[in-house]
Parts: C-alpha cells; sequence; structure tokens
C-alpha cells in the first residue's frame, strides 16, 4: 500500500469515527437528555418519549446483525455511503417533524443508518492497522462515548440559549456536511474486499455453544441496565427524585459517561494483572449492579440523598463496557471461523436488551400519574419504585449466567 493510499484511508477511517460520535450523541440525547422538552413538543406518554429511543435501538441493532452479515462482500466504502446517507438523512429531518409520526420515522432512519458505521470502523481498521487493531479500535471506542458526554451537559448548556431544534438541527447539519466530505475524498477508493465466509454451519455451532449463552446473556442484561439509565431515564429521575436542576443533572449524567468510556480499559488492564482473569470481573458487575439498583430502591422507600443517587450511577458506570472482557471470553470459547460472528450476536443483542429495558422502563414509569410542574411532567416516588423493583429482577439470571462463565484462569 503507498504512503499516500495510507494516509488517505487513515483520514477516512478518521471521518467515520467522528460520524459514530455522532451516533453515540443522536442515542444519548434522544430521549435521555432531552426527555422533558421532546414531551412538552408532541405531548407524550413516558412510553411515548421512550419509544424514540427504542425504535431508534430496535433499528440499530437490527442493522448491525445484518452489516455484519453482508459487508465482507459489500465492503466497508459503500456501506458508509449508504448507511452514511440514512443517518445524516434521519438526523437532519428529525428537529423539524412536525408531528410525533414524522419524529418517529425519522428516528427509524437514523438507527439503521448509525447501524452501519460502527461494524465499518473496525473493517476500515483492520485494514489498515492489522497489528495495532486492538488500539486503534479502542481510539474510536473513546470518540465515540465522547459523543454520548457531549449530548448531556454541553448539549443542554447550548440547548437552553438556543432551543433543542436549533441544536438538533445544527447537529444534523454538521453530519451531513462530514458525510459528504467523505463521499468525496473516498471517490476512487478500491479497499480490499473479501467475500463473506460464514455459513448456516457456523452460526449452528455459536448458538448451540452452552458457554456463548452465558457470556451472551450476562453481556446482554449488564449492558442493558446501564444504558437503559444512562440514555431513557437517568436524567429524568435525577431530576424528579432527587430534584437537580436539568443542568445539573446532565453534568452528573456527562460524568457517568466519562467513568463509563475509560472503564473497559482498566478492567482489561487489571484483568491482566490477575494473571488474564476475565469471568471473575463480570462476576462483579452483577454485585455492583445489584448494589447500585438496590440503594437507589433503599433511598426510595425511605429517605431521599441525591447525592448518593448520582454516585451510585457512577458505580454503574465502571461495569458499562465489559465487551473489553467478553469479546476475549468469545475468542477462547469459539473457532477462529466462529468468533466474527458470536461478537456480532452479543452486539446486536446489546442493543435490543437497550430497546427492550426503553420500552419496559417507559411503560412502567408511567402506570403512575405525573403531577405537571411549569408545564413539565414531574413523576413521583411509586413510579420509580416500580421501575427498579422489576429491572432488578433482571440481575438474577445475569449473575447466574456471570458464575457459570469460564476462561483458562477459572
Amino acid at each position: 500500500m503507498s504512503q499516500n493510499k495510507r494516509w488517505r484511508l487513515i483520514t477516512l477511517l478518521g471521518m467515520v469515527s467522528l460520524m459514530y460520535f455522532f451516533v453515540n450523541l443522536q442515542r444519548s440525547a434522544i430521549p435521555g437528555a432531552l426527555f422533558n422538552q421532546l414531551q412538552k413538543e408532541f405531548d407524550l406518554s413516558t412510553s411515548g418519549v421512550a419509544a424514540l429511543g427504542s425504535g431508534f435501538t430496535y433499528v440499530y441493532a437490527t442493522a448491525q446483525l445484518l452489516v455484519g452479515l453482508i459487508i465482507g462482500k459489500l465492503g466497508w466504502v459503500k456501506t458508509v455511503r449508504v448507511g452514511g446517507l440514512l443517518f445524516s438523512a434521519g438526523a437532519l429531518l428529525f428537529p423539524l417533524a412536525a408531528n410525533y409520526p414524522a419524529a418517529y420515522i425519522c428516528r427509524l432512519l437514523t438507527g439503521a443508518g448509525a447501524g452501519c458505521l460502527y461494524l465499518s470502523a473496525v473493517q476500515m481498521t483492520m485494514e489498515i492497522f492489522p497489528e495495532k487493531f486492538s488500539m486503534v479500535l479502542g481510539i474510536n471506542l473513546i470518540i465515540g462515548f465522547a459523543g454520548g458526554v457531549a449530548a448531556n451537559a454541553p448539549l443542554i448548556a447550548v440547548e437552553e440559549i438556543f432551543g433543542w431544534k436549533n441544536v438538533l438541527l445544527a447537529v444534523g447539519a454538521a453530519l451531513t456536511a462530514l458525510y459528504l466530505a467523505w463521499c468525496l475524498l473516498s471517490i476512487g477508493t478500491t479497499p480490499s474486499e473479501k467475500e463473506a465466509s460464514q455459513k448456516f454451519g457456523s452460526l449452528k455451532n455459536v448458538l448451540s455453544k452452552r458457554s456463548n449463552w452465558y457470556i451472551w446473556i450476562f453481556n446482554w442484561v449488564n449492558f442493558g441496565l446501564y444504558y437503559v439509565i444512562y440514555t431513557v431515564i437517568g436524567k429524568k429521575y435525577l431530576e424528579d427524585f432527587a430534584h437537580f436542576t436539568p443542568g445539573r443533572a446532565a453534568m452528573i449524567v456527562s460524568t457517568v459517561g466519562i467513568i463509563a468510556a475509560f472503564s473497559g480499559v482498566v478492567q482489561a488492564y487489571l484483568s491482566g494483572l490477575c494473571g488474564d482473569r476475565k469471568a471473575v470481573f463480570c462476576r462483579g458487575a452483577t454485585l455492583i449492579s445489584l448494589a447500585v439498583f438496590t440503594g437507589q430502591l433503599v433511598m426510595l422507600t425511605t429517605t431521599r440523598v441525591p447525592m448518593a443517587c448520582a454516585i451510585l450511577f457512577c458505580l454503574l458506570a465502571t461495569t458499562a463496557t465489559m465487551s473489553a472482557l467478553t469479546i476475549p471470553l468469545l475468542k477462547e470459547s469459539n473457532e477462529n471461523s466462529d468468533f466474527g460472528l458470536a461478537a456480532g450476536m452479543m452486539n446486536f443483542g446489546n442493543y435490543m436488551a437497550v430497546a427492550v429495558f426503553g420500552d419496559l422502563a417507559g411503560f412502567l414509569v408511567g402506570l403512575y400519574p405525573a403531577q405537571v410542574i411549569n408545564g413539565v411532567k414531574v413523576y413521583g416516588n411509586s413510579s420509580y419504585i416500580a421501575l427498579f423493583a422489576v429491572l432488578i429482577v433482571f440481575i438474577a439470571p445475569a449473575m447466574t449466567c456471570a458464575w457459570l462463565i469460564k476462561d483458562r484462569k477459572s
């Protein structure tokens, strides 16, 4: 590969990483950071607001599974062109939507396009940096998490000045400009495009392996519980129950995102110090989740301690990126030919769990009537007791599977 072509590919990869920044911004801002604004704008129930997030996530998860099956034949250039078009169109049109159905359709478009970009970045990284794959992919993930951080306190600060529609319109315009620049730069680019070799026989092997299901179920529940707090209901809960201002609540959620961004790297480092043990950290993650959800329930039924609510969410963030350990666990338990599909199944299930938990959260919080204060619906303790009491039940199967996971050092 010539030096000029290499630098061109590196630039294209950097631009896709920036698009992934916008993916996480879109996923975190709607409905999480802008929950009250969207509820007021479209006169929605909590389920209606949550559906804007879960609709995005259902399509996002499905797109990742489909792209994982075809990207080897289609190639990352075509994948980014198609995905980027859908993603930028949905992001640009959402703040212009005149009604809820139109806004929902825009979220589906956004999710479909966004689902094409992560695996494209993985494919590009494998081609450009085969010898430094893990490190460069880790940098891509940190850039992506930065979008989630920007979607909270920074976004809310700007939104209070310019309004949510103008802010999201500016975000959509910036994304569209980035996408068009990528398309121009990618003209004439011909990366190596290996044909997909995954066959149904491998799929059967992957699905029939019990160890995969232990890892998947643990990761799906763990990922879903964290992200339903981070992207859907956490900021609203901090405002309604802990009585934080929207700006202060957004700052706390941003802090949670920062902790989550680096938690995977820290856990991988600690795993190395412990003789490459991974399963024990999975077990620890379920204990942390249990402690966090139990702590919130105790405060909801006794005495409110606002800073304790925030600290518990920050503690939950330490479990956010367990894929730094579960991906290597899948690598250990699968043949090389099966590993990609096993990892794709886990990623698909992660976001399906977020969508299911998001819908469930919207339903549970909406079971009890809200008070309307200054045009904003405020939900009482009963709503959040129902939420945490039901979500905590899902920790049981995750904990069971975590204790059944084995690695070479278990």
